[in-house]
Protein backbone atom coordinates (compact mmCIF):
# COMPACT_ATOMS: atom_id res chain seq x y z
CA UNK A 1 0.00 0.00 0.00
CA UNK A 2 2.88 2.61 1.31
CA UNK A 3 4.63 1.72 -2.05
CA UNK A 4 1.36 2.92 -4.40
CA UNK A 5 1.03 6.20 -1.97
CA UNK A 6 4.76 6.73 -3.14
CA UNK A 7 4.10 6.24 -6.57
CA UNK A 8 1.65 8.60 -6.86
CA UNK A 9 3.15 11.16 -5.03
CA UNK A 10 6.19 11.03 -7.19
CA UNK A 11 4.17 10.91 -10.70
CA UNK A 12 2.47 14.23 -8.91
CA UNK A 13 5.72 15.85 -8.46
CA UNK A 14 6.86 15.01 -12.40
CA UNK A 15 3.67 16.09 -13.64
CA UNK A 16 3.90 19.28 -11.99
CA UNK A 17 7.06 19.84 -13.53
CA UNK A 18 7.58 21.53 -17.05
CA UNK A 19 9.12 18.70 -18.98
CA UNK A 20 10.87 21.53 -20.99
CA UNK A 21 12.72 22.53 -18.06
CA UNK A 22 13.26 18.97 -17.11
CA UNK A 23 14.94 17.83 -20.76
CA UNK A 24 16.61 21.14 -21.56
CA UNK A 25 19.85 20.77 -22.81
CA UNK A 26 23.49 21.94 -21.49
CA UNK A 27 24.97 24.40 -23.33
CA UNK A 28 26.95 23.26 -26.42
CA UNK A 29 30.56 24.63 -25.60
CA UNK A 30 30.07 22.77 -21.91
CA UNK A 31 29.54 19.51 -23.20
CA UNK A 32 32.47 16.81 -23.53
CA UNK A 33 32.01 16.04 -27.55
CA UNK A 34 30.17 19.72 -28.46
CA UNK A 35 26.60 18.15 -29.20
CA UNK A 36 23.39 19.43 -29.26
CA UNK A 37 20.87 19.32 -26.72
CA UNK A 38 22.84 16.92 -24.40
CA UNK A 39 20.23 16.51 -21.48
CA UNK A 40 22.08 15.44 -17.92
CA UNK A 41 20.49 12.27 -16.18
CA UNK A 42 21.49 13.43 -13.10
CA UNK A 43 20.02 16.51 -13.37
CA UNK A 44 16.63 14.98 -14.61
CA UNK A 45 16.93 13.02 -11.52
CA UNK A 46 17.48 15.67 -9.16
CA UNK A 47 15.07 17.73 -10.07
CA UNK A 48 12.08 15.00 -10.34
CA UNK A 49 13.20 14.70 -5.97
CA UNK A 50 13.28 17.83 -6.01
CA UNK A 51 16.90 18.86 -4.86
CA UNK A 52 17.96 22.02 -5.73
CA UNK A 53 21.50 21.88 -7.83
CA UNK A 54 23.82 23.80 -5.38
CA UNK A 55 22.31 21.78 -2.42
CA UNK A 56 24.57 19.20 -0.61
CA UNK A 57 21.98 16.43 -1.20
CA UNK A 58 23.04 16.86 -4.72
CA UNK A 59 25.98 14.77 -3.45
CA UNK A 60 23.84 12.18 -2.88
CA UNK A 61 22.73 11.60 -6.27
CA UNK A 62 26.54 11.88 -7.34
CA UNK A 63 26.88 8.42 -5.66
CA UNK A 64 24.53 6.95 -7.89
CA UNK A 65 24.85 8.66 -11.32
CA UNK A 66 28.29 9.97 -12.26
CA UNK A 67 28.33 13.49 -12.85
CA UNK A 68 28.80 14.35 -16.84
CA UNK A 69 27.77 18.07 -16.73
CA UNK A 70 31.15 19.93 -17.32
CA UNK A 71 32.82 22.13 -15.33
CA UNK A 72 36.32 24.07 -16.52
CA UNK A 73 37.79 26.13 -18.96
CA UNK A 74 36.83 25.94 -22.70
CA UNK A 75 39.33 27.79 -25.06
CA UNK A 76 38.20 27.63 -28.75
CA UNK A 77 39.19 29.62 -32.06
CA UNK A 78 36.01 31.89 -33.67
CA UNK A 79 35.71 32.70 -36.90
CA UNK A 80 32.93 35.18 -37.67
CA UNK A 81 32.48 36.39 -41.48
CA UNK A 82 30.60 39.70 -41.10
CA UNK A 83 29.51 42.90 -42.99
CA UNK A 84 27.74 41.04 -45.70
CA UNK A 85 30.44 38.02 -45.87
CA UNK A 86 33.11 41.08 -46.70
CA UNK A 87 35.59 40.53 -43.89
CA UNK A 88 36.17 37.60 -41.59
CA UNK A 89 36.98 38.57 -38.11
CA UNK A 90 38.88 35.74 -35.51
CA UNK A 91 38.68 35.43 -31.85
CA UNK A 92 40.44 33.56 -29.11
CA UNK A 93 36.74 32.28 -27.04
CA UNK A 94 37.75 31.80 -23.41
CA UNK A 95 34.29 30.24 -21.54
CA UNK A 96 34.30 29.09 -18.21
CA UNK A 97 31.66 26.17 -17.92
CA UNK A 98 29.83 25.67 -14.22
CA UNK A 99 27.59 21.93 -13.93
CA UNK A 100 26.44 21.95 -18.30
CA UNK A 101 25.91 25.85 -18.24
CA UNK A 102 27.61 28.71 -20.06
CA UNK A 103 29.11 30.91 -17.00
CA UNK A 104 30.65 33.46 -18.85
CA UNK A 105 32.68 34.00 -22.11
CA UNK A 106 35.26 36.51 -23.09
CA UNK A 107 36.33 37.12 -26.76
CA UNK A 108 39.92 38.08 -27.49
CA UNK A 109 40.58 39.36 -31.34
CA UNK A 110 43.37 37.65 -33.32
CA UNK A 111 45.35 40.48 -34.34
CA UNK A 112 46.11 39.78 -38.34
CA UNK A 113 49.21 39.28 -39.80
CA UNK A 114 50.55 37.87 -36.14
CA UNK A 115 52.37 34.67 -36.48
CA UNK A 116 50.81 33.48 -33.61
CA UNK A 117 46.82 33.48 -32.65
CA UNK A 118 46.96 33.72 -29.03
CA UNK A 119 50.02 35.97 -27.30
CA UNK A 120 50.67 33.59 -25.00
CA UNK A 121 53.30 36.43 -23.12
CA UNK A 122 50.09 38.66 -22.68
CA UNK A 123 47.62 38.13 -19.57
CA UNK A 124 43.71 37.88 -20.09
CA UNK A 125 41.55 40.58 -18.22
CA UNK A 126 38.10 41.02 -17.73
CA UNK A 127 35.29 42.23 -15.44
CA UNK A 128 33.17 39.82 -13.55
CA UNK A 129 29.55 40.75 -12.18
CA UNK A 130 30.07 43.82 -14.03
CA UNK A 131 26.32 44.51 -14.80
CA UNK A 132 25.24 44.47 -11.16
CA UNK A 133 28.03 46.65 -10.10
CA UNK A 134 27.14 49.33 -12.35
CA UNK A 135 23.56 49.36 -11.82
CA UNK A 136 24.58 50.01 -8.19
CA UNK A 137 27.31 52.08 -8.84
CA UNK A 138 26.93 55.61 -7.26
CA UNK A 139 29.85 56.82 -8.49
CA UNK A 140 28.64 56.66 -12.26
CA UNK A 141 27.68 60.08 -13.82
CA UNK A 142 23.46 59.72 -14.69
CA UNK A 143 23.62 62.83 -16.41
CA UNK A 144 24.09 61.86 -19.51
CA UNK A 145 21.79 59.05 -19.39
CA UNK A 146 18.98 58.29 -22.16
CA UNK A 147 15.96 59.48 -21.38
CA UNK A 148 12.99 59.60 -23.43
CA UNK A 149 10.73 62.08 -21.82
CA UNK A 150 13.26 64.49 -22.48
CA UNK A 151 13.44 63.59 -26.02
CA UNK A 152 11.78 65.50 -29.11
CA UNK A 153 8.70 64.11 -30.88
CA UNK A 154 10.49 63.59 -33.77
CA UNK A 155 13.26 62.13 -31.77
CA UNK A 156 10.62 59.65 -30.11
CA UNK A 157 9.10 58.83 -33.36
CA UNK A 158 12.46 57.63 -34.69
CA UNK A 159 12.78 55.68 -31.67
CA UNK A 160 9.78 54.11 -32.17
CA UNK A 161 10.39 53.09 -35.69
CA UNK A 162 13.68 51.42 -34.34
CA UNK A 163 12.10 49.20 -32.09
CA UNK A 164 9.41 48.73 -34.80
CA UNK A 165 12.15 47.22 -37.35
CA UNK A 166 13.18 44.83 -34.44
CA UNK A 167 16.64 47.08 -33.67
CA UNK A 168 17.51 47.53 -30.17
CA UNK A 169 18.56 51.15 -29.15
CA UNK A 170 21.35 51.40 -26.81
CA UNK A 171 20.39 50.79 -22.80
CA UNK A 172 21.58 52.33 -19.95
CA UNK A 173 24.55 49.93 -19.37
CA UNK A 174 25.67 50.32 -23.24
CA UNK A 175 26.13 53.86 -23.06
CA UNK A 176 29.15 53.17 -20.66
CA UNK A 177 32.34 51.40 -22.23
CA UNK A 178 33.89 48.52 -20.33
CA UNK A 179 36.64 50.62 -19.06
CA UNK A 180 34.35 53.05 -17.69
CA UNK A 181 33.11 50.50 -15.92
CA UNK A 182 36.29 49.31 -14.59
CA UNK A 183 37.59 52.32 -13.72
CA UNK A 184 34.61 52.38 -10.48
CA UNK A 185 35.17 48.94 -9.38
CA UNK A 186 38.73 47.91 -10.65
CA UNK A 187 38.94 45.06 -8.20
CA UNK A 188 36.54 43.18 -10.58
CA UNK A 189 39.53 43.16 -12.72
CA UNK A 190 40.01 39.33 -13.09
CA UNK A 191 43.44 38.43 -15.25
CA UNK A 192 44.64 34.71 -16.16
CA UNK A 193 47.71 33.76 -17.71
CA UNK A 194 48.01 30.79 -20.19
CA UNK A 195 51.37 29.38 -20.37
CA UNK A 196 52.93 26.17 -22.39
CA UNK A 197 55.22 23.50 -21.22
CA UNK A 198 58.79 23.90 -22.68
CA UNK A 199 58.43 21.56 -25.20
CA UNK A 200 55.51 24.00 -26.75
CA UNK A 201 57.31 27.59 -25.67
CA UNK A 202 59.57 27.74 -28.67
CA UNK A 203 56.59 26.82 -31.46
CA UNK A 204 55.70 29.38 -33.20
CA UNK A 205 52.52 27.46 -34.50
CA UNK A 206 49.71 26.72 -32.15
CA UNK A 207 48.75 23.77 -33.83
CA UNK A 208 47.94 21.22 -31.04
CA UNK A 209 46.89 17.76 -31.25
CA UNK A 210 44.52 16.04 -29.78
CA UNK A 211 44.38 15.07 -25.91
CA UNK A 212 47.87 16.50 -25.58
CA UNK A 213 49.58 18.19 -22.21
CA UNK A 214 50.02 21.59 -23.70
CA UNK A 215 50.62 23.91 -20.53
CA UNK A 216 48.53 25.30 -17.74
CA UNK A 217 46.01 28.05 -16.23
CA UNK A 218 46.99 30.48 -13.93
CA UNK A 219 45.46 33.14 -11.78
CA UNK A 220 47.49 36.64 -11.42
CA UNK A 221 46.68 38.28 -8.26
CA UNK A 222 47.15 41.94 -8.68
CA UNK A 223 46.92 44.65 -6.09
CA UNK A 224 44.07 47.49 -6.95
CA UNK A 225 46.52 50.32 -7.66
CA UNK A 226 48.14 48.04 -10.56
CA UNK A 227 44.72 47.22 -11.78
CA UNK A 228 43.71 50.80 -11.62
CA UNK A 229 47.07 51.99 -13.76
CA UNK A 230 46.36 48.90 -16.23
CA UNK A 231 43.08 50.55 -16.78
CA UNK A 232 43.77 53.35 -17.02
CA UNK A 233 46.86 53.42 -19.47
CA UNK A 234 47.51 50.65 -21.00
CA UNK A 235 43.46 49.23 -22.06
CA UNK A 236 41.43 50.20 -24.55
CA UNK A 237 37.78 50.99 -24.44
CA UNK A 238 37.08 47.36 -24.23
CA UNK A 239 39.86 46.39 -22.25
CA UNK A 240 41.58 44.89 -24.59
CA UNK A 241 45.74 45.95 -24.30
CA UNK A 242 46.62 48.67 -26.28
CA UNK A 243 49.51 47.38 -28.78
CA UNK A 244 52.21 49.68 -28.55
CA UNK A 245 56.05 48.23 -27.84
CA UNK A 246 55.91 50.02 -23.93
CA UNK A 247 52.50 48.31 -23.05
CA UNK A 248 53.39 45.26 -24.55
CA UNK A 249 56.60 44.86 -22.59
CA UNK A 250 55.00 45.64 -19.60
CA UNK A 251 51.96 43.54 -19.22
CA UNK A 252 54.23 40.50 -20.12
CA UNK A 253 56.02 41.15 -16.82
CA UNK A 254 52.91 40.78 -14.67
CA UNK A 255 52.58 37.36 -14.08
CA UNK A 256 55.14 35.70 -12.45
CA UNK A 257 55.74 32.80 -9.82
CA UNK A 258 55.34 35.39 -6.81
CA UNK A 259 51.70 36.18 -7.67
CA UNK A 260 50.48 33.82 -10.31
CA UNK A 261 48.60 30.65 -8.87
CA UNK A 262 47.67 27.36 -10.65
CA UNK A 263 44.38 26.64 -11.55
CA UNK A 264 44.51 23.39 -14.10
CA UNK A 265 46.49 22.07 -16.95
CA UNK A 266 45.32 22.62 -19.95
CA UNK A 267 44.67 19.52 -22.75
CA UNK A 268 44.62 19.97 -26.88
CA UNK A 269 40.73 20.07 -27.77
CA UNK A 270 39.55 17.68 -30.53
CA UNK A 271 39.41 20.06 -33.48
CA UNK A 272 37.28 17.62 -35.07
CA UNK A 273 34.24 18.37 -33.04
CA UNK A 274 33.78 21.98 -34.64
CA UNK A 275 30.46 23.90 -36.15
CA UNK A 276 29.20 26.59 -37.55
CA UNK A 277 26.31 29.05 -36.62
CA UNK A 278 23.94 31.06 -38.12
CA UNK A 279 23.63 33.64 -35.47
CA UNK A 280 21.30 35.94 -37.60
CA UNK A 281 21.42 39.99 -38.41
CA UNK A 282 23.19 41.55 -36.36
CA UNK A 283 23.52 45.74 -35.68
CA UNK A 284 26.36 47.65 -34.65
CA UNK A 285 27.47 51.00 -35.02
CA UNK A 286 24.05 51.87 -37.38
CA UNK A 287 25.09 48.88 -39.72
CA UNK A 288 22.94 45.46 -40.01
CA UNK A 289 24.97 42.54 -41.33
CA UNK A 290 24.38 39.08 -41.51
CA UNK A 291 26.43 36.76 -38.76
CA UNK A 292 28.09 33.78 -39.50
CA UNK A 293 30.44 31.93 -37.30
CA UNK A 294 32.79 28.70 -37.30
CA UNK A 295 34.13 27.31 -33.90
CA UNK A 296 37.08 25.55 -33.98
CA UNK A 297 37.69 23.71 -30.28
CA UNK A 298 41.28 24.26 -29.10
CA UNK A 299 42.64 23.92 -25.34
CA UNK A 300 39.89 23.14 -22.46
CA UNK A 301 40.62 22.16 -19.02
CA UNK A 302 39.74 18.59 -17.22
CA UNK A 303 36.33 18.29 -16.00
CA UNK A 304 36.00 19.26 -12.44
CA UNK A 305 33.41 16.94 -10.51
CA UNK A 306 33.25 18.78 -7.18
CA UNK A 307 33.66 22.74 -6.91
CA UNK A 308 32.41 22.88 -3.55
CA UNK A 309 35.53 22.26 -1.98
CA UNK A 310 36.70 25.77 -2.66
CA UNK A 311 34.03 28.34 -1.56
CA UNK A 312 35.81 30.81 -4.07
CA UNK A 313 35.07 28.37 -7.05
CA UNK A 314 31.64 29.88 -7.60
CA UNK A 315 30.13 30.91 -11.18
CA UNK A 316 31.72 34.11 -10.84
CA UNK A 317 34.92 33.43 -9.35
CA UNK A 318 37.51 30.95 -10.76
CA UNK A 319 39.81 30.42 -7.62
CA UNK A 320 43.03 28.68 -7.30
CA UNK A 321 42.13 24.80 -6.65
CA UNK A 322 44.60 22.17 -4.94
CA UNK A 323 45.39 19.36 -6.78
CA UNK A 324 44.43 17.20 -4.00
CA UNK A 325 41.07 18.56 -4.26
CA UNK A 326 40.25 17.99 -7.96
CA UNK A 327 38.49 14.83 -8.87
CA UNK A 328 38.43 14.41 -12.76
CA UNK A 329 35.56 12.37 -14.92
CA UNK A 330 36.47 8.60 -15.82
CA UNK A 331 35.56 9.02 -19.19
CA UNK A 332 37.75 7.57 -22.11
CA UNK A 333 38.15 11.79 -23.12
CA UNK A 334 39.37 12.01 -19.62
CA UNK A 335 41.37 9.25 -19.10
CA UNK A 336 44.38 10.82 -19.89
CA UNK A 337 44.57 13.32 -17.16
CA UNK A 338 44.87 10.50 -14.35
CA UNK A 339 48.32 11.65 -14.12
CA UNK A 340 47.28 14.96 -13.04
CA UNK A 341 46.02 13.53 -9.62
CA UNK A 342 48.69 14.53 -6.11
CA UNK A 343 49.15 11.30 -4.11
CA UNK A 344 50.79 13.42 -1.77
CA UNK A 345 52.75 16.64 -0.49
CA UNK A 346 56.16 15.14 -1.65
CA UNK A 347 55.42 14.64 -5.18
CA UNK A 348 55.77 16.92 -7.41
CA UNK A 349 52.45 18.46 -8.39
CA UNK A 350 51.42 19.01 -12.71
CA UNK A 351 51.98 23.02 -12.37
CA UNK A 352 55.60 22.65 -11.31
CA UNK A 353 57.32 22.13 -14.15
CA UNK A 354 55.47 25.24 -15.95
CA UNK A 355 57.12 28.56 -15.91
CA UNK A 356 54.13 31.13 -15.87
CA UNK A 357 56.23 33.22 -17.81
CA UNK A 358 57.30 30.82 -20.12
CA UNK A 359 61.19 31.79 -19.40
CA UNK A 360 62.53 27.98 -19.60
CA UNK A 361 66.40 27.41 -20.15
CA UNK A 362 67.23 25.54 -23.51
CA UNK A 363 70.81 23.66 -23.74
CA UNK A 364 72.05 23.09 -27.40
CA UNK A 365 70.63 19.65 -27.43
CA UNK A 366 67.02 20.12 -26.55
CA UNK A 367 67.40 23.06 -29.30
CA UNK A 368 68.41 20.28 -31.80
CA UNK A 369 65.46 18.41 -30.56
CA UNK A 370 63.24 21.04 -31.33
CA UNK A 371 64.27 21.83 -34.40
CA UNK A 372 64.18 18.06 -35.70
CA UNK A 373 60.30 18.15 -34.61
CA UNK A 374 59.62 21.56 -36.00
CA UNK A 375 61.17 20.24 -39.48
CA UNK A 376 59.52 16.66 -39.08
CA UNK A 377 56.02 18.12 -38.87
CA UNK A 378 56.30 20.98 -41.67
CA UNK A 379 57.18 18.30 -43.83
CA UNK A 380 54.65 16.07 -42.44
CA UNK A 381 52.24 18.86 -43.38
CA UNK A 382 53.62 19.70 -46.64
CA UNK A 383 53.12 16.15 -47.57
CA UNK A 384 49.16 15.83 -46.89
CA UNK A 385 48.34 19.07 -48.67
CA UNK A 386 50.30 18.19 -51.31
CA UNK A 387 48.64 14.46 -51.66
CA UNK A 388 47.12 12.78 -54.18
CA UNK A 389 43.85 12.43 -52.27
CA UNK A 390 43.23 15.93 -51.71
CA UNK A 391 44.27 16.84 -55.34
CA UNK A 392 41.20 14.32 -56.60
CA UNK A 393 38.60 15.69 -54.57
CA UNK A 394 37.06 18.98 -53.88
CA UNK A 395 39.18 20.17 -51.00
CA UNK A 396 36.45 22.32 -49.42
CA UNK A 397 33.46 20.12 -49.84
CA UNK A 398 35.74 17.06 -47.74
CA UNK A 399 36.63 18.95 -45.08
CA UNK A 400 33.32 20.08 -44.48
CA UNK A 401 32.15 17.04 -42.87
CA UNK A 402 29.92 19.75 -40.22
CA UNK A 403 27.89 17.32 -38.39
CA UNK A 404 27.42 19.77 -35.78
CA UNK A 405 25.94 22.53 -37.47
CA UNK A 406 22.52 23.20 -37.99
CA UNK A 407 23.11 25.82 -41.04
CA UNK A 408 21.79 23.79 -43.37
CA UNK A 409 22.74 24.66 -47.34
CA UNK A 410 23.63 28.15 -45.60
CA UNK A 411 26.93 26.81 -45.21
CA UNK A 412 27.96 25.87 -48.84
CA UNK A 413 28.63 29.37 -49.69
CA UNK A 414 30.66 30.93 -46.29
CA UNK A 415 32.63 27.46 -45.53
CA UNK A 416 34.53 28.47 -49.03
CA UNK A 417 34.96 32.22 -47.95
CA UNK A 418 35.68 31.32 -44.75
CA UNK A 419 38.23 28.73 -45.72
CA UNK A 420 39.83 30.95 -47.94
CA UNK A 421 40.00 33.73 -45.37
CA UNK A 422 42.01 31.75 -42.64
CA UNK A 423 45.85 31.87 -41.57
CA UNK A 424 47.91 28.96 -42.83
CA UNK A 425 47.65 27.45 -39.91
CA UNK A 426 43.80 27.55 -39.58
CA UNK A 427 43.71 26.15 -42.71
CA UNK A 428 46.12 23.11 -41.74
CA UNK A 429 43.97 22.51 -38.27
CA UNK A 430 40.80 22.47 -41.06
CA UNK A 431 42.73 20.32 -42.97
CA UNK A 432 43.54 17.67 -40.11
CA UNK A 433 39.92 18.26 -39.14
CA UNK A 434 38.43 16.61 -41.97
CA UNK A 435 39.31 12.90 -40.77
CA UNK A 436 40.74 12.27 -43.98
CA UNK A 437 44.49 11.49 -42.27
CA UNK A 438 44.07 10.07 -39.04
CA UNK A 439 47.25 7.80 -39.54
CA UNK A 440 49.30 10.76 -40.56
CA UNK A 441 47.91 12.46 -37.06
CA UNK A 442 49.06 9.66 -35.36
CA UNK A 443 52.41 9.52 -36.20
CA UNK A 444 53.17 13.48 -35.30
CA UNK A 445 51.69 12.54 -31.95
CA UNK A 446 53.59 9.51 -31.85
CA UNK A 447 56.87 11.75 -32.20
CA UNK A 448 55.52 14.56 -30.17
CA UNK A 449 55.38 12.15 -27.29
CA UNK A 450 59.08 11.21 -27.77
CA UNK A 451 59.86 14.70 -27.58
CA UNK A 452 61.16 15.19 -24.48
CA UNK A 453 63.20 18.15 -22.28
CA UNK A 454 64.58 18.37 -19.13
CA UNK A 455 61.90 19.47 -16.25
CA UNK A 456 62.77 22.29 -14.37
CA UNK A 457 61.22 23.04 -10.78
CA UNK A 458 59.09 26.09 -10.67
CA UNK A 459 57.38 26.65 -7.01
CA UNK A 460 54.14 28.77 -6.61
CA UNK A 461 52.90 30.25 -3.57
CA UNK A 462 50.70 27.54 -1.64
CA UNK A 463 46.97 26.94 -2.54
Amino acid sequence: MHFYIYLILFLEICLSLPLNKIFNGQDKICTNNYADGQVSVRSILRQLIGVPKHHFLSKQVNRFVIPTEYTGFKILKKHTLKNGMSDLYSDISINYCHEGELSWSKDIPIIKNEQQNLQWKEPICFLHNTEKEMIDDKEINTETVYEPEKLSKFAKLKIWALEFMKIKQKTFKDKYTLKDIASTVPDSLQCYKLARRKKYAHQDLNIFLPNQYIGGLFKCDLPSLIKQDLIENNMDDNLQWIRDNDTLDYVSTLCNSNNSKPILPLIGDNFENYWSEYNGLNKKDNNIFMNISKQVPFLYTPHIIDVSANTTNSQNYIGPENSNAVEWTHTWKFKLLDKFRSKSKATKNWYNEINVSENYNYDLEEMNKLEKFTDFMLNKIQNLTDSEILKKMDLIDSIDQDKQSKIGSFAKLPKKIIFSSLSMQDKVITILASKLFKNQIKDIIEQNDRLEFKKENFKYEEI
